[in-house]
């Protein structure tokens, strides 16, 4: 039987792209993951290792933005506007009576 031999310094990987890959990684025997630096030129990826195993080329996800920003700054406003309609509603009532 055969024995796995891991380098003893970082290694180069480079690995032909067919998009836009912008990270690299995999995940360790005890499940964390463990992201490297993509370098992207001429149509290939390269980043730098210093052991072998699997690894997966991915594209860099965009974080989206938040879309409720303040939203609960609204919320309050209008709560306070609609309290204060009802309350001018009912004071001119009392003074029509």
């Amino acid at each position: 039987m055969r024995k796995e031999k891991q380098p003893t310094k970082n290694v180069n990987i480079i690995e032909e792209l067919q998009s836009e890959m912008k990270k690299s990684g995999y995940i360790t025997s005890e499940g964390a993951k463990e992201e490297h630096e993509v370098i992207v030129k001429d149509g290939y990826a390269s980043f730098e290792t210093n052991h072998f195993s699997t690894y997966v080329l991915a594209e860099k996800a965009e974080e989206n933005p938040k879309t409720y920003d303040r939203i609960i700054n609204s919320i309050f406003a209008g709560s306070i506007s609609l309290i204060g309609l009802v309350c001018v509603i009912i004071y001119l009532k009392k003074e029509v009576m």
